[in-house]
């Protein structure tokens, strides 16, 4: 896999990732839910 290819799932990522953002808690906690 290369760099543009990991690219092209990022939306999809941040997707996932939004639907479990209430369970980080405060809005400065969500920066780390893609880290995680």
């Amino acid at each position: 896999m290369d760099v543009k290819a990991i690219e092209s799932l990022m939306p999809e990522l941040e997707s996932f990732v939004s639907r479990y953002l209430s369970h980080f808690g405060r809005v400065q906690n969500h920066a780390h839910a893609m880290t995680i």
